[in-house]
């Protein structure tokens, strides 16, 4: 399949779709945690492109495909104390943890989570034309 039809077939599924979409890689627990409703936020130690709203989620290994997607309504950036006291209640995430993540960072990032969505079947990665991503890949 072809990235434009591959495309084509997201439209009716992300009607938000825009010029800019990200992959955003999480963890298989993580992800479960997201399309339950129980994690609210998506923590990154740096920000993705202004503009970016639709994330499709790139589960990692064992599963290594893209599963779902999720809107974003609002991105915070602030030093992680800050962040932690806004966001523990759907951090999805245990405060050590939270922490060790951010360790000496000045400033940290929390990706609001809404309009997730979880596919009838995974998308292999080969699709979109690219490699597992780090952090964010902009298709």
């Amino acid at each position: 399949m072809s990235w434009s039809e591959l495309r084509q077939r997201m439209l009716i599924v992300m009607p938000e779709l825009d010029e800019t979409l990200c992959i955003i890689p999480i963890w298989p627990a993580f992800a479960d945690q997201i399309y339950c409703g129980s994690k609210c936020f998506e923590f990154r130690k740096r920000m993705p492109r202004k503009g970016v709203t639709a994330f499709l989620i790139y589960e990692t290994a064992p599963i290594s495909a893209v599963t779902g997607r999720f809107v974003s309504g609002r991105v915070f950036e602030d030093n992680p104390k800050s962040l932690w006291a806004a966001t523990a209640k759907g951090a999805g995430i245990s405060e050590q943890d939270f922490f060790r993540y951010y360790g000496s960072c000045q400033l940290g990032v929390a990706i609001s989570i809404s309009e997730t969505l979880k596919f009838d079947s995974p998308i292999p990665l080969a699709d979109f034309g690219c490699n597992p991503p780090q952090s964010y890949v902009y298709i």
